[in-house]
């Protein structure tokens, strides 16, 4: 249809004089043409992928990478105590000091939940550990000597004032 528009009809939808409708159909810009320079066009295309590759380093950093790659230490903590556990520590065996707690300030394990507990790979040299739970009521409970490159998961148990732990 708009192959058969002429100026006239188009000065008459459009209520405007002849001569004002060719003028402004002269002047229409062409989104597909532009009036840059062949350098500002190369910066305006150089900034656009340095943008697109900013915001694809910000994705790729949120992906687990090999560097954050699960260690052989890792485990799972599970509590079968009946009570809140507050704090966990793991230390090498040969150490005697239990360092910060590997869950933060802020963490606890309920009873009936689990935590992963995570090792960077530096840590692998050292197989024995000892470990060390410590209640929201500020009783602890600790086992000494576990080759952790052997287990998966840890499982705190307490019953009759005593706690035990089995692993796998």
């Amino acid at each position: 249809m708009v192959d058969h528009l002429s100026l006239a009809s188009l000065s008459a939808v459009l209520n405007c004089p002849l001569q004002e409708t060719a003028q402004a159909i002269k002047y229409v810009p062409n989104p597909h043409r532009t009036n840059s320079t062949p350098i500002q066009t190369m910066f305006h295309r150089n900034t656009i992928i340095a943008s697109f590759a900013s915001a694809l380093l910000v994705i790729l950093s949120l992906i687990p990478s090999a560097a954050h790659a699960e260690s052989a230490l890792d485990f799972v903590l599970v509590n079968d105590t009946g009570y809140t556990i507050d704090k966990v520590f793991v230390s090498p065996a040969k150490i005697e000091e239990w360092g910060e707690d590997v869950m933060g300030p802020d963490d606890q394990v309920p009873d009936g939940k689990s935590v992963k507990i995570h090792f960077t790979r530096a840590h692998e040299k050292d197989t024995k550990w000892d470990l060390k739970i410590v209640f929201t009521d500020k009783e602890y409970r600790y086992w000494t000597n576990l080759d952790l490159s052997t287990i998966s998961e840890v499982t705190i148990h307490y019953k009759d004032n005593h706690a035990t732990a089995t692993w796998k």
